[in-house]
């Protein structure tokens, strides 16, 4: 691609980088605290089956 055709689709798709790394944030947390919650669920019957 020339640098003139860059120039005219430099403006068709916009990455708001803040907005995904945000959104990945929360998406890690929240799968994080799932997991951690359900192991801490978990845990008392475990150390029951002893």
């Amino acid at each position: 691609m020339t640098e003139d055709s860059k120039k005219g689709l430099s403006k068709v798709v916009q990455i708001d980088e803040k907005r995904i790394s945000d959104h990945l944030d929360e998406l890690v947390r929240g799968t994080a605290e799932g997991r951690l919650s359900q192991a801490a669920g978990a845990l008392p019957s475990a150390l029951s089956y002893r």
